[in-house]
């Protein structure tokens, strides 16, 4: 048999080769052997070292016959003519055809039976797999080194790699190197910058697909095709990418527990998370990390714990927040530049839980959250304000003495705070609340002239002197005073109550010419307060003005009538005038009880003048007679003086019936009863009189 194929195969090769046997079959009918003549054929060329021609007759008989069985073997010999043969480029568009005529599910397909159809499924995966990996190192070839930007060479190549693989993957999604082909592919896009389906190649290569021993570097290749495309997007996304990014990431470390990697893409996942505020994912995953067995690498534990920390915080679990910071602290150096801002977080995390108890009214919770801060981040900006809201805390429940010591280191630790001129509020209260009044008056002295309200310092400088002038601190009291009349002569009220205090003050310390100077100021602010006068600023300079006279009264009394009675005479009457003056400037006030101690100091400065005449000094030197004449003369000059008395006396009693019955108005009673008694010397007559004030 061999023999007969290989004399038939010369005497074809010497008609002219493939092209008579085809002639030969169509005129004398065609045999089930025929393609045993081509490929005798063929072997004779190898023989005689005709390549193209070998090739030539074996492609002959599958050109023309191309659902025989032995036509795809054939095919294969034409690739392996040129393979062996040093016709790479023969061998490539060889595989092609053959790829593309025996594609799976095609015409050609559909007639083999399932055993033919078995060993061509094995030769189209050899073929396939060929074709790309052919393509995909010419795209490797032409890229640019220098810039890496994408060549249309390379660009051209690397479709007809991607090409092939796909129609591997198509055709053979369930072999076991399907997934290393997925992964292959997502090399090749990678390469070629198209970042969007690669992540589709690594993702199939990673979890879809069978599994394969690269699987993990798949899924950790595809976030790098996530990220690699963030980077070059111009458009905000609107965050699709990076969420798609970001459940790769998780599904990751999920398929991929045991991998080094894993901890941190969950980290850099939950940061993600965190940017893109799906805060409970974003904290769960930081957890994940911060409490690996065996635990995770330094750096990425501190950055785990400074995600569940903000992501904590952002949920308004304040509690849980301080203590991811305080774990993050706990892994950041001192010489970090991150941790102050880290001591910052902490401090505001457990401000805002004293912030929470203080809403909740827990006021002494509150303060003991708020102090906590000077512990656990001493030098954090927020310091400041939490010492002071903690006073303020402790203030709301009636913490006096916290609150003074809170406020009194304040002020010494944060003089230049824009808070102080509240600080030095709060404390006078709590001065005050907590009984220790001198110093909250001295506290509030300093408001009444550091404060820039201008009702504040009044307000303050007032409250000041009232506590010293409580405390008997008279010294402190009447420089309050003093100062507030100063600066506040407005309004008119308080002013004049202060220049009554000094009057009162200066009294009880036996300054009398002090005292004295203030009354009459009283009485001149008073004069020219026009449609400022009250009922009260009239008293005040009534009782201001007959206190004035009674130096003048007692400077009357002291005069003595001596003979010769002409010289003392004039100065007992210019005396006397000027203290009955005196007393008539109070009487125009009109204010009831200084009306009737004037009207009764009058009457009684003419009783006592008019008893002065009558107990001066004789002259010198009168005869019996002289002397009897001397005394009717006396009398007749004291007469009216106490009848002058008499009626002033009758003046101010007659106020009784008009309900004024005070202590001068009984003087002038008794003083009468004494001068008539006859008329008033009764104790009837006096009750009737007060029956008639009732």
């Amino acid at each position: 048999m061999k023999e007969t194929l290989r004399v038939i195969s010369l005497t074809f090769s010497e008609l002219g080769g493939a092209q008579r046997i085809s002639q030969y079959f169509d005129r004398h009918g065609h045999r089930n052997y025929e393609y045993m003549i081509y490929q005798g054929l063929g072997n004779l060329y190898l023989k005689q070292e005709r390549i193209q021609d070998a090739a030539d007759a074996y492609q002959a008989f599958v050109n023309l016959n191309p659902a025989h069985p032995q036509s795809p073997r054939l095919s294969v010999e034409v690739v392996e003519i040129y393979t062996k043969n040093g016709f790479p480029a023969k061998a490539i568009e060889s595989k092609k055809a053959f790829t593309q005529h025996y594609a799976v599910a095609g015409d050609t397909w559909q007639k083999l039976g399932s055993e033919d159809q078995t060993w061509l499924s094995e030769q189209l995966r050899v073929y396939l797999k060929d074709l790309a990996e052919y393509h995909h190192a010419l795209a490797q070839k032409n890229r640019n080194k220098k810039s890496k930007a994408i060549t249309a060479e390379q660009a051209r190549q690397g479709q007809q790699a991607a090409h092939w693989y796909r129609l591997y993957l198509d055709n053979f999604p369930t072999d076991p190197k399907a997934g290393n082909i997925s992964f292959l592919l997502g090399e090749l896009l990678f390469e070629l910058k198209n970042y969007p389906q690669a992540v589709i190649a690594y993702e199939q290569s990673a979890y879809q697909l069978p599994n394969h021993e690269k699987r993990a570097e798949a899924g950790y290749a595809a976030l790098l095709a996530y990220a690699a495309q963030q980077k070059q997007l111009t458009k905000d996304p609107g965050d699709v990418w990076r969420k798609q990014g970001v459940e790769s990431a998780l599904k990751f470390c999920d398929a991929f527990p045991q991998d080094s990697r894993r901890a941190r893409v969950l980290t850099e996942a939950a940061d993600q998370l965190l940017d893109l505020k799906d805060l409970g994912r974003a904290r769960g995953a930081a957890l994940q990390v911060a409490n690996l067995k065996p635990a995770a690498e330094k750096k990425l534990r501190r950055t785990a714990w400074i995600i569940a920390a903000h992501a904590a915080f952002e949920q308004k679990d304040f509690k849980a927040a301080e203590q991811a910071y305080q774990q993050a602290l706990a892994l950041t150096s001192g010489k970090d530049k991150q941790r102050g801002k880290l001591e910052e977080r902490l401090a505001a995390s457990i401000y805002q839980q004293g912030s929470d108890q203080r809403a909740t009214g827990d006021h002494s919770g509150a303060a003991k959250q708020f102090l906590r801060i000077a512990a656990l981040a001493p030098a954090s900006t927020i310091l400041a304000t939490a010492e002071y809201d903690a006073a303020a805390s402790l203030i709301a429940a009636g913490d006096w003495a916290g609150a003074v010591t809170i406020l009194e280191s304040y002020k010494k630790r944060y003089p230049k705070s824009e808070l102080i001129p509240e600080v030095d509020s709060k404390l006078a209260v709590a001065y005050m609340e907590s009984g220790q009044s001198l110093k909250a008056a001295s506290q509030l002295a300093l408001i009444s002239k550091q404060s820039g309200d201008k009702q504040l310092q009044r307000a303050a400088g007032w409250q000041a002197a009232e506590l010293y002038d409580k405390a008997g601190k008279n010294k402190q009291a009447i420089s309050a005073y003093k100062s507030y009349i100063k600066r506040f002569p407005n309004p008119y009220d308080p002013a004049l109550e202060a220049r009554q205090r000094l009057v009162e003050l200066y009294e009880k310390s036996g300054e009398w010419g002090k005292r004295e100077w203030w009354m009459r100021q009283i009485i001149k602010v008073d004069a020219k307060a026009g449609k400022q006068r009250t009922d009260r600023s009239r008293y005040l300079a009534a009782t201001s003005s007959i206190q004035l006279a009674d130096p003048p009264r007692r400077a009357f009394r002291k005069v003595k009538l001596k003979a010769p009675i002409e010289k003392s005479l004039k100065s007992k009457k210019s005396k006397m005038q000027e203290a009955i003056n005196a007393y008539k400037r109070a009487a125009e006030y009109g204010v009831a009880e200084v009306t009737t101690a004037a009207t009764h100091r009058i009457g009684e400065i003419y009783q006592q003048f008019g008893a002065a005449l009558m107990a001066s000094e004789r002259p010198k030197g009168l005869n019996e007679e002289e002397l009897e004449q001397y005394e009717i003369l006396l009398e007749e000059q004291a007469y009216p003086f106490e009848e002058k008395a008499i009626t002033l006396y009758e003046s101010n009693i007659e106020r009784a019936p008009q309900g004024i019955y005070d202590e001068w108005v009984k003087r002038s009673f008794a003083e009468l009863a004494k001068l008539i008694p006859g008329r008033y010397a009764k104790q009837e007559k006096w009750e009737g009189w007060i029956d008639a004030i009732n």
